[in-house]
């Protein structure tokens, strides 16, 4: 299975992302995506903030903002075939019960040093894999995973692949 990182979905969605071609080609490429709730916050949160092409969609459809808004994250799941896995469970720790990605990204923060909203996609795809889920591979298109990815592929036993 492939964890597609929100960047790569935003790329190549972006008509002036310089990677919008070679974000497309890797997501309609490669079979057995999934993503977590974190990219579809992510998604939503940039989406949000296009209010012309949201409105241009929302008078097309003619439905109201919200329902636009979800037929949006819908079609984009759909476009490029994206499985949401749900992660399940809390961990107890030290800090008290924690939601496993949370729990799991204070864990890698210290090994990995990287920035919060990547700690977490890293702490998915942990979570994920303790579910069974076969995650072998982290698409994305952040410089910041590829500059960590030794530590990434030791610690967590997958490479990243990354839109250049």
């Amino acid at each position: 299975m492939i964890y597609v990182d929100t960047s790569v979905i935003v790329a190549a969605l972006d008509p002036e992302d310089p990677r919008r071609e070679r974000a497309r080609e890797a997501l309609e490429r490669h079979n057995g995506k999934v993503i977590s709730e974190l990219v579809l916050a992510e998604l939503a949160s940039v989406l949000a903030r296009q209010h012309g092409v949201m409105a241009s969609i929302r008078s097309r459809l003619g439905v109201s903002e919200h329902i636009a808004f979800i037929a949006v994250i819908i079609y984009v799941l759909k476009r490029f075939d994206l499985k949401y896995v749900d992660v399940k469970g809390f961990s107890r720790t030290m800090l008290g019960r924690l939601y496993k990605p949370l729990a799991y990204s204070i864990e890698l923060a210290e090994k990995l040093r990287l920035k919060t909203l990547d700690l977490l996609h890293l702490a998915y795809i942990k979570a994920m894999k303790e579910q069974g889920i076969g995650v072998h591979t982290l698409l994305t298109a952040d410089i910041d995973f590829k500059n960590r990815e030794e530590d990434i592929a030791k610690t967590l036993k997958i490479t990243v692949y990354l839109i250049r």
